[in-house]
């Protein structure tokens, strides 16, 4: 969902918006702990665009600005681009570890080939 952040950084996105696509991931809102959850991870990953008019002080107050445009924080983001980092080095890893594979397997086939 932060993905969803940092897509929409410029025109911002609603805690609604997030709360419908998470709905079509089958998270069960109707459970108070999971909608209180999401809310929490809301607020503490969003910042309510204009805050400085309308304060967002407390999770609680999140219930006044369900339809309004939150924009990712930077704290968020710098964990996200580390998430997608991190991701990425996995898979050059991997894809490292197989050439290496294939390059002992091409020498030890060299080298039995050879006697």
């Amino acid at each position: 969902m932060l993905e969803v952040g940092q897509e929409k950084v410029q025109d911002g996105v609603s805690y609604n918006e997030i709360k419908a696509l998470l709905s079509k991931e089958r998270y069960d809102f109707e459970n108070d702990c999971v909608e209180l959850a999401v809310k929490q991870w809301f607020y503490d990953s969003f910042h309510h665009r204009g805050a400085d008019d309308n304060p967002l002080l407390d999770v609680r107050d999140l219930d006044r600005h369900l339809d309004c445009k939150f924009i990712l924080k930077g704290e968020s983001c710098l964990k996200l681009l580390s998430y997608q980092t991190s991701r990425n080095s996995v898979r050059v890893g991997v894809i490292a570890a197989l050439i290496s594979m294939m390059a002992v397997g091409l020498t030890i086939w060299g080298i039995v080939s050879k006697s």
